[in-house]
């Protein structure tokens, strides 16, 4: 890569955010990071940063660039990793995963544990409509959600209107990286990655 040593040290300025991002989230802000190049290595080492401060803390990737990833495989996801695996029903309506979820909720604020959701790209296509948008924006409000997106696309504040954006919370991070998008682009054989980091869907 050309510029090696500069895109380098520029990592390490966002690597020494760490703490202050850990910071914002405890004090219920939410983080939204944006700039030029791919944040995914970026967003998981950060994943990694979080397991070794709290090693119990649930958490959830979303691999949002993902064509066909919709809110079934994000419920179904949260449900799995917080219930130890537990499937859900495939033929479960919408509303009914919702009722899981709170019921997981409220789990979490009995025993004061947080959910980490981490969405490489929350701008992706198969995100963008405002169904999908205002329940993560409702996931994100929860008190023991704890949400760290990317975006890439210029326009993606254009999709929540002001009841969303305040859910969502977002303490903006410029985490410009100048990374190619490898990843987004090629490795597109897993949708979602547990706290084990084991694939949830592929």
């Amino acid at each position: 890569i050309q510029y090696h040593e500069e895109i380098k040290d520029l990592l390490l300025e966002h690597h020494r955010m760490f703490n202050k991002w850990l910071l914002w989230l405890w004090q219920d802000f939410n983080l939204i990071t944006y700039g030029l190049g791919s944040k995914r290595d970026l967003l998981s080492e950060f994943h990694q940063h979080i397991t070794k401060i709290d090693p119990s803390a649930h958490i959830l990737v979303v691999n949002g660039y993902f064509p066909s990833l919709s809110l079934r495989h994000i419920f179904t996801g949260i449900i799995d990793d917080l219930l130890g695996g537990t499937k859900n029903d495939d033929s479960s309506t919408k509303d009914e995963t919702l009722d899981q979820c709170e019921k997981v909720f409220k789990m979490l604020a009995l025993k004061k544990e947080y959910l980490y959701l981490i969405i490489h790209n929350i701008d992706g296509l198969a995100l963008r409509s405002d169904k999908i948008q205002g329940t993560l924006a409702k996931l994100a409000s929860n008190e023991r959600i704890r949400l760290i997106a990317s975006m890439d696309h210029i326009n993606a504040p254009l999709l929540w209107d002001a009841d969303k954006r305040s859910k969502f919370n977002f303490v903006w991070y410029e985490a410009t990286t100048f990374l190619p998008y490898k990843e987004e682009t090629l490795n597109e054989n897993s949708l979602m990655l547990t706290s084990s980091g084991n694939a949830a869907f592929g």
